[in-house]
């Protein structure tokens, strides 16, 4: 077994999120909620819409969406739909 610390989504509680801006967040995860789509989305403070197949697309309610190794989701706008933040 390793002696590594592991990140656990949800390891510092969560919250709901709809339609607007939010920033200066430092997410492991985001799971949606209701069919979402996403107009920017940022990791470590950088906009990965395009990077990660995002733009134009419309995600739906169940989808997973973890930040990747260490890095931390830090803010998204979302144009229809909701997520819950990890």
């Amino acid at each position: 077994m390793s002696n590594s610390t592991s990140i656990m989504a949800g390891g510092d509680g969560f919250k709901y999120h709809g339609t607007g801006t939010v920033t200066s967040v430092g997410y492991a995860a985001l799971v949606v909620q209701e069919d979402t789509v996403f107009t920017s989305f940022s990791v470590d403070g950088t906009n990965v819409l395009s990077a990660r197949g995002l733009s134009g697309i419309t995600l739906q309610q169940g989808a997973y969406l973890p930040s990747g190794g260490a890095s931390k989701i830090t803010g998204f706008i979302i144009s229809s739909g909701s997520v819950i933040g990890y």
